[in-house]
């Protein structure tokens, strides 16, 4: 069998070891879509609450009070929903697309994920503001108040007049992209109350904390979404390594048998020749 070649059986022995690692990925990815699947649940009903109690609090407003509208003559500002970790197909391509009209309209970006932020420099745009996307389900909390902070000093201090977001949404397995308007909050989308409660703080001030706290349920809402999205989209670019890397362990252990086959005939050729 001396005319087998050993790289050959390094190779297979490779690409096998490839094979391990991208099912391994896979799996890591599939259940960090499920957890943040299962936070996402608990961050909508809470925003609901918050909804709700903005409702409530808009009730004790004077007729004649409104809140604070987004300021035209200031830029606005482009949230980005991007991956850290690389393996993820085109996402990071797609949001940056998604993201290009705002950006071309004067936008100014505040990118999540340090792929991303690398990918719009790339295209000839520099980010604001940046963070990197969490790993875990567990730091969408922290991302969220993180975003949250940078956007209200943003706002407080003049430097944006208003603030929307472009992230993904996972509908089953398929990826699509939303645009969502975060800042200033658009007091229309909640239906004033009826209920007077019970409250220590003037009613302006209610507002603006209920408000803070709803941009943070929905940020926290887009870190997940996104989170899941990302990995539900890496399970796939995996899921698609996997079967290229089939078909190479099918065609390198083909080679092998005819290396083997080859090998198997010299022998007996040369026993055959050795007989006569």
């Amino acid at each position: 069998m001396s005319g087998q070649d050993p790289r050959l059986a390094e190779r297979i022995g490779s690409v096998q070891q490839l094979s391990s690692v991208v099912g391994a990925m896979r799996g890591i990815a599939a259940a960090r879509a499920q957890q943040s699947r299962h936070q996402l649940a608990g961050i909508r009903a809470y925003a609901e609450i918050v909804a709700d109690a903005i409702s409530q609090a808009l009730g004790l407003l004077p007729p004649g009070d409104s809140v604070p509208s987004s300021d035209s003559h200031l830029p606005q500002a482009c949230v980005m929903f991007c991956t850290e970790q690389g393996f993820a197909g085109a996402f990071n391509d797609r949001i940056c697309d998604a993201a290009a009209p705002m950006l071309d309209a004067g936008a100014l970006s505040f990118v999540i994920g340090g792929r991303g932020a690398r990918l719009l420099r790339a295209r000839g745009s520099e980010p604001l503001w940046t963070a990197p996307m969490i790993a875990q389900a567990g730091s969408a909390a922290a991302l969220a108040n993180r975003i949250g902070s940078a956007l209200i000093d943003a706002l407080a201090a003049g430097r944006i007049g208003g603030a929307s977001i472009v992230h993904a949404t996972l509908d089953g397995t398929r990826v699509n992209l939303r645009q969502e308007s975060m800042l200033p909050l658009d007091a229309k989308r909640f239906p004033r109350g009826s209920m007077q409660p019970l409250t220590h703080l003037p009613a302006p001030e209610l507002f603006r904390e209920l408000a803070n706290e709803y941009l943070f349920a929905q940020l926290a809402a887009a870190v997940l979404e996104s989170h899941a999205a990302e990995n539900s989209a890496r399970m796939q670019a995996m899921a698609a390594a996997q079967d290229n890397i089939a078909h190479r362990l099918e065609g390198l252990r083909l080679d092998q048998q005819i290396q083997r086959q080859d090998a198997i005939t010299d022998e007996l050729i040369e026993l055959a020749a050795s007989v006569l």
